[in-house]
């Protein structure tokens, strides 16, 4: 590629790259990436406007010419894969048999010109299986593929002994050490033995028991309704390789703070951009579900819908917890000072 070309190339992608939610790497800079391995030709990529693909300029006729000439690197889409394209019939798509795999698709537009555009799944065309949860995951949680992982990929995939293969964007082990204590660790059981012996004594039904009885089984329903809800949520985040930690908002007007924690509390920063917080629901349903379906407790079954309507506002409570518990600590602190003056 000639150097004036790749400057070019290396300017526009550099001035795009800051718009994808500051992350450090996008759509473009991965194809800048991909690019110096001197493969694909000469192209020219259009200004990025923060969308799921990347229009090419010019060059993209070369990249259908390499899905056509060279079946071994390359693979068609057939009509089955095409109908989630909006132009099924009349486009042309490809995909890169590597893992990463780069995707392209083309088709023409009314001035009878051939618009070409591309974008990075994780899993290539040999690996159906892993391309189909990517596509689930993103479908769960309105979410892109991670611009971050496909630069891990595309690094592990050309085995570059001169660039450090960056390390994976989801901490497994570090969530499960958090989960682990969340369940097992003397503050979470205390925190559920105080749960349930305060709703024994706010509420005296029949249908927990008598006695001692009443208090035991509330408080063995709150630990196995904590243990269910933070395993699946902990499983299900996993799965999704999605960051359930609530966070605070920098907003200054009450009004928008109170917005914004409503807002936290479903939905998580993501891959690119804010996703559905899609494993906080799921452990709502789930232990809804759960502990009403199997009530060892209890004398009759309770409504799960109840129960997963209560989990759901146990979140929205948390996150505002999360968004001014400086601000009432700062009061509380303040209440104390003043009430020791002399």
């Amino acid at each position: 590629m000639a150097p004036t070309k790749l400057a070019s190339i290396v300017l526009t992608l550099s001035a795009s790259s800051w718009c994808c939610y500051g992350q450090e790497h996008s759509i473009v800079t991965n194809l800048q990436y991909r690019l110096t391995q001197g493969d694909l030709g000469e192209l020219t990529p259009a200004p990025f406007h923060n969308t799921r693909t990347l229009r090419i300029e010019e060059g993209g006729e070369l990249l259908i010419r390499h899905c056509s000439e060279d079946p071994v690197e390359w693979a068609q889409d057939r009509m089955f894969f095409r109908l989630a394209h909006r132009h099924a019939l009349s486009s042309t798509s490809c995909r890169e048999r590597s893992s990463p795999s780069m995707h392209v698709v083309s088709h023409p537009l009314e001035d009878a010109s051939i618009e070409t555009r591309i974008h990075f799944d994780l899993h290539g065309p040999n690996n159906p299986l892993g391309h189909f949860g990517e596509l689930v995951r993103n479908r769960l949680t309105f979410g892109r593929t991670s611009e971050y992982a496909v630069y891990r990929g595309l690094v592990q995939s050309r085995n570059d002994p001169d660039t450090a293969v960056p390390a994976p964007a989801y901490d497994f082990a570090a969530h499960a050490g958090e989960f682990y204590r969340s369940v097992a660790s003397p503050s979470a059981l205390a925190s559920a033995v105080f749960a349930g012996a305060a709703i024994s004594v706010m509420s005296r039904g029949s249908n927990w028991g008598s006695g001692h009885a009443r208090y035991d089984n509330r408080m063995a329903a709150s630990l196995a309704g904590s243990a269910v809800r933070r395993g699946i949520e902990f499983g299900v985040a996993a799965a999704l390789q999605q960051d359930e930690t609530f966070r605070v908002s920098q907003e200054e007007r009450f009004g928008r703070r109170m917005k914004a924690a409503l807002y936290n509390s479903m939905f998580v920063p993501g891959r690119g951009g804010d996703e559905l917080a899609f494993p906080r629901i799921a452990a709502a349903v789930g232990t809804g579900w759960t502990v009403c379906t199997w009530h060892p407790w209890t004398v009759e079954a309770c409504n799960p819908w109840v129960g997963t309507a209560l989990i759901l506002s146990k979140y929205v409570l948390t996150s505002y917890w999360h968004e001014f518990r400086p601000d009432i600590k700062h009061q509380i602190e303040k209440r104390r000072r003043a009430f020791q003056r002399p």
